[in-house]
């Protein structure tokens, strides 16, 4: 399922922990790992920036093991990051 709501990462304790990645690449690669990835359990995907058609950056709650995987079949032409809490150089 591809949503642009936030993620929903299941109940807790319930499995393998769920982390927040961004993926990002080519629009046409994106929205096609976009609908693959939708359909996956386990997996919600969401739109962070682009279109549903025209996907630039997707936020995806997924497994590391999954994330791991993404990263390998898509080698050089996908970027799979862990979402991280952005702070400002004022914080630290």
């Amino acid at each position: 399922m591809v949503t642009s709501g936030t993620p929903d990462p299941g109940p807790a304790g319930t499995g393998p922990r769920i982390g927040h990645y961004l993926v990002g690449g080519d629009t046409a690669l994106v929205a096609r790992v976009a609908e693959q990835l939708g359909g996956e359990a386990g997996v919600t995907v969401r739109i962070v920036s682009g279109s549903v058609e025209r996907p630039t950056v997707l936020g995806v709650a997924m497994t590391q093991e999954r994330a791991d995987r993404l990263r390998t079949e898509f080698q050089g032409r996908l970027v799979v990051e862990v979402d991280q809490d952005i702070e400002s150089y004022s914080d630290k």
